[in-house]
């Protein structure tokens, strides 16, 4: 019987206002140069879909991870095809999955919301030059001198970015997951010129786990 090695890989990751929590587990001994046509599905949990999310974040899916994807791919004689599923039931029970694929990804949205969490207040300092003039016997003479002012920013609620996505990739031969991960990511929004919305983290997942996965095929082909 195949032996699968089983690892279970949390990060914390803390970078300024920015908070990241990846849960994933790979099959070690899956071969992934193996997929000639891979199918897609997207779907938005229920409890967000408003008739906004789902359109938004389906049409961000297909132009920054499908279509990149089949792009790249591509090169490498592997077709990549987006499934017309948004329906989390469907999505559950694998209905609308592609006969001919080898693989499917299933990619799920869990989380893509504003909420609010609390900033640490903390202390920083700026140097400020300060001139003056003084007179002298020979004319005025200007000298210029650094003032250190401290700061104090107090703790406060402010506008932070909730985004989690599921991935799981799903060998249609065996109906077997050989990968999945859970990509759960929050951003606060600490003044008017940090703008982030769900969006823009939403693409930044997508990102990491398209680049993921696409290295894992070209070293399965090497």
């Amino acid at each position: 019987m195949k032996k699968s090695i089983f690892a279970f890989l949390f990060i914390f990751m803390f970078y300024g206002t920015a908070f990241a929590e990846k849960e994933e587990w790979i099959d070690k001994d899956y071969n992934f140069s193996n997929a000639k046509a891979i199918d897609v599905e997207y779907c938005v949990s229920e409890d967000l879909c408003n008739g906004i999310k789902e359109k938004e974040t389906a049409e961000i899916f297909h132009k920054n991870f499908v279509a990149i994807l089949n792009k790249k791919l591509s090169a490498m004689n592997v077709s990549v095809n987006m499934l017309d599923n948004n329906d989390e039931m469907r999505m559950e029970n694998n209905i609308n999955a592609g006969d001919n694929a080898d693989l499917i990804i299933k990619v799920k949205l869990l989380n893509y919301t504003v909420g609010a969490s609390y900033s640490e207040g903390y202390s920083y300092t700026t140097v400020v030059p300060r001139t003056s003039t003084v007179y002298t016997p020979s004319g005025p003479v200007v000298t210029t001198t650094t003032e250190t002012k401290i700061h104090n920013k107090k703790g406060r609620d402010v506008p932070t970015v909730y985004v989690n996505v599921r991935f799981d990739i799903i060998d249609t031969v065996t109906d077997k997951v050989v990968w999945s991960r859970i990509d759960n990511r929050s951003r606060q929004n600490e003044d008017e010129f940090d703008n982030t919305k769900p969006r823009d983290v939403f693409n930044r997942i997508l990102k990491d786990f398209k680049n993921d996965f696409q290295k894992r095929v070209e070293k399965s082909r090497n």
